[in-house]
């Protein structure tokens, strides 16, 4: 697993149970990172458009088990990629 969080965007590496689709991941953890974030920073969603945390989609790819580790290399060198010290 990986994770890089970027100022406008989050780079996540998971592994999902057997069965469960990208797209209901990706719903589940942005639907339970916004509920945690808001259940601890009430007065943050009048500064959202709308009042959410993301926007609407987003991106999932699927990873081959040869390409685990170059995948979490790519994600834990996004702070170089992106010129952020």
């Amino acid at each position: 697993m990986a994770l890089q969080i970027m100022p406008d965007h989050v780079h996540m590496l998971v592994t999902l149970p057997r069965g469960m689709l990208n797209s209901r991941a990706l719903m589940l953890l942005k639907g339970g990172s916004a509920y945690h974030f808001f259940k601890n920073h009430e007065r943050s969603r009048l500064r959202l458009p709308r009042g959410h945390l993301w926007n609407a989609g987003g991106c999932t790819v699927t990873v081959g088990y040869n390409k685990l580790s170059t995948v979490e290399d790519y994600i834990k060198n996004q702070n170089e990629h992106h010129a952020i010290a």
